[in-house]
């Protein structure tokens, strides 16, 4: 496992007496000013203690206050009460982090991400049992109230499920109430949090406060991708790895990506927010960049790739193909084949790790990192006839079915002809592809690829407007074949 900073320098554990000018402040409630100790203490050479990074998750996800007006407000403040029932109310609101807190902590997380490595701050996040891995959920202080809270991040399954609307709800400032106990005493129970209501059934994938948290987890698993690079290794990011279960049996690959699904798809859907959207296309380009490993079950990650690309809207399709990054690997899957069906056994997810006492789930100190990673050398893309069939196929019936085919495969004719053109290795080369540009054939398929019966005229504005970009990209990749041919013709002839 890496430990070390940017630089290459080895990263220390913080010392005692660093921790303790920290939990002081935090125990009092003093967030801001507990969050302006750590960001001094912030250093390349120092790992940040793992308890401290869960609560700073913790106070960056507090939901900020209601809006109450002037009225409401001053029943409140008239409300009868015995001074002890206000002395509670008072203290119980002081411990609520502010959201100046709050949105100190968001800063100081991703201030963090820039000066220490992804590993040292990743390993305060809960991830699924790696074989050889060490645990690291002790340490916490349990006398402060921020560190009881983030306690629950800890014993979360997941960095998915931190994400999730309602995994930190702002608390109720009611009252205590008192319940007898068996000896006849009186036991204070203080219902600390206002339970959630969802509008269909379901909590969000991501909260409405969780968006700065996901983008700093994009941003240790950009640079843990990176990092893994430069080592020598395919571009995958162990840190994601780490955050998809294992499967039951030590010879399998992992397969189960449906919560990181769930996160990409239902930030695409932000429609008004634009960093949303780019959001679900990082992680979405990190989790196909994990393909080009033997890492990933890859039919499995395939067929639930196109189930939920194939329920989006046009306009969410259209922008999902354009925000890609053009890497080679992610031009790789655009361009393959919609998988066919299979009979395949799915693997019986296994019972949780039970170290520690009751059910709470093991937190680790981070994804070792996975040894002799091995590239994926796949048949792709496919063969130029097998995609040639798909674009010559004709449209169904229903016209947004239709719209979206259109757009499916024209991102399939234009990655291809990327690729193609890109490809140094003459065995990525396809022999056919220059045949079927220059006798005519591909650009006949286009042509009449794009005949949509039955569409308004505002559809048939968008399927023209395709059409010419790629009758356009045809023309020119028809030029350059010939200047190519011109050229390979003058150098063999004889001087």
């Amino acid at each position: 496992m890496r430990a070390r900073d940017a630089n290459g320098n080895a990263e220390r554990e913080m010392t005692i007496h660093q921790r303790n000018l920290v939990d002081t402040c935090f125990e009092e409630g003093q967030y801001e000013s507990g969050i302006s100790v750590l960001d001094q203490l912030r250093a390349q050479k120092y790992k940040p203690f793992p308890p401290h990074i869960r609560q700073l998750i913790y106070i960056a996800l507090y939901p900020p206050p209601p809006l109450v007006d002037d009225n409401e407000l001053e029943m409140a403040q008239l409300e009868p009460g015995s001074p002890s029932k206000l002395l509670f109310r008072q203290h119980k609101s002081s411990l609520s982090p502010s959201p100046q807190a709050t949105s100190a902590a968001q800063n100081l997380l991703m201030a963090f991400a820039r000066t220490n490595s992804p590993e040292a701050l990743f390993r305060a996040l809960p991830c699924y049992s790696t074989p050889g891995s060490a645990c690291a959920a002790g340490g916490d202080d349990e006398d402060s109230y921020i560190a009881r809270q983030a306690l629950r991040i800890r014993n979360a399954k997941c960095f998915w499920d931190v994400l999730k609307e309602g995994f930190v709800l702002r608390t109720n400032d009611a009252a205590p109430t008192a319940r007898p106990t068996g000896r006849g005493r009186r036991r204070v129970i203080i219902e600390d949090e206002v339970l959630p209501t969802y509008s269909d059934g379901e909590p969000s994938a991501v909260s409405e406060y969780a968006w700065s948290i996901l983008d700093w987890g994009l941003t240790l698993m950009e640079i843990d991708e990176e990092r893994t690079e430069m080592e020598g290794q395919p571009l995958h990011s162990p840190l994601l790895l780490s955050q998809i279960p294992p499967p039951r049996t030590a010879a399998g690959t992992r397969w189960d990506i449906a919560a990181p699904l769930d996160v990409v798809f239902y930030a695409l859907q932000q429609q008004s927010d634009l960093r949303r959207r780019r959001m679900a296309v990082r992680l979405l380009a990190l989790l196909i960049n994990l393909t080009s490993t033997t890492l990933i079950d890859f039919p499995m990650f395939l067929s639930a790739i196109t189930t939920r690309v194939s329920s989006l809207s046009l306009c969410d399709l259209t922008f999902l193909f354009t925000a890609l990054p053009a890497s080679k690997t992610i031009m790789q899957f655009n361009s393959r084949p919609k998988p066919q069906p299979r009979a395949q056994p799915r693997p019986v997810a296994g019972r949780r790790n039970q170290n520690r006492e009751g059910s709470e789930h093991q937190l680790h100190s981070g994804p070792v990192k996975v040894s002799g990673a091995i590239g994926c050398a796949e048949d792709y893309p496919p063969h130029i006839f097998r995609s040639f069939d798909l674009v010559t196929r004709p449209n169904g019936s229903d016209t947004s079915s239709s719209l979206k085919a259109l757009k499916m495969k024209a991102e399939l004719v234009v990655t291809y002809g990327v690729l193609q053109r890109q490809a140094a290795d003459p065995a990525d080369k396809d022999e056919q592809w220059p045949g079927l540009l220059h006798d005519g054939k591909l650009k006949q398929a286009l042509e009449a690829m794009f005949v949509l019966e039955g569409a308004t005229s505002e559809d048939m504005v968008f399927v023209r407007q395709m059409r010419d970009t790629l009758l356009v990209m045809i023309s020119m990749c028809v030029a350059c074949l010939a200047d190519y041919m011109e050229c390979h013709r003058d150098h063999r002839l004889p001087s």
